[in-house]
């Protein structure tokens, strides 16, 4: 097969990981959390690091003038 011909396969195979992996990690560490918030941002929605670092992120943003972050990722219904 031709190098373009493998490409051409592979390249949308690449493609297809987005669902299952992240496309974005964001750690935010400061001295008033002895462990650092994070969240994952999926092409789907976002997830957190650990169970209410998404909640801890939306209150800091509030005081900053952000608009609350869409709702977390396999929580359907919620």
């Amino acid at each position: 097969m031709k190098k373009a011909s493998i490409l051409m396969i592979i390249g949308p195979l690449f493609l297809l990981g987005l669902y299952f992996f992240p496309l974005w990690n964001i750690m935010l560490g400061a001295p008033q959390y002895p462990e650092p918030l994070g969240m994952d941002i999926y092409i789907d929605g976002i997830k957190g690091t650990n169970e209410f670092d998404i909640q801890n992120i939306d209150g800091l943003n509030h005081y900053i003038g952000m608009r609350k972050l869409p709702k977390p990722r396999g929580n359907v219904g919620v």
